[in-house]
């Protein structure tokens, strides 16, 4: 029964953690930087796992994935949970340097800045940290 109560938290924890990347803060990439996240978070709102992690980095999926769910399977899961949450988002203007850019993402309840990285001719998240 522990183990069970375990995998549990585990779960939830990873429901948390989906819930702060995309209020801090997968397809193909875009053509800018916040296209790139506009897209990630309407992936989000629709529950797209497979749109929304091509989105984002190895490094940034690996902030997604938590205990047992692959970042498709978390976007799936968190989807639908986070989509009122998800409807006041302002996606700001990018700040690029060269390969680099940040651009900042607001909610009534948080603000955060996804930063980007340019790989060939796309934009791919790779950092949902909230600063």
């Amino acid at each position: 029964m522990g183990l069970c109560v375990r995998a549990h938290r585990l779960e939830l924890a990873g429901v948390a953690a989906m819930t702060a990347v995309v209020i801090a803060g997968c397809g193909s990439g875009s053509s800018s930087p916040t296209d790139a996240v506009k897209q990630f978070i309407s992936a989000i709102r629709g529950g797209d796992g497979k749109k929304a992690c091509s989105l984002l980095t190895p490094t940034a999926q690996g902030q997604v994935i938590s205990g047992r769910f692959s970042c498709e399977q978390a976007v799936k899961q968190i989807g639908p949970l986070l989509k009122p949450q998800l409807a006041d988002v302002k996606v700001g203007n990018a700040d690029v340097h060269g390969t680099d850019a940040t651009v900042p993402v607001n909610t009534p309840q948080k603000h955060a800045v996804y930063t980007l990285q340019k790989t060939g001719d796309r934009w791919v998240i790779s950092s949902l940290a909230g600063r």
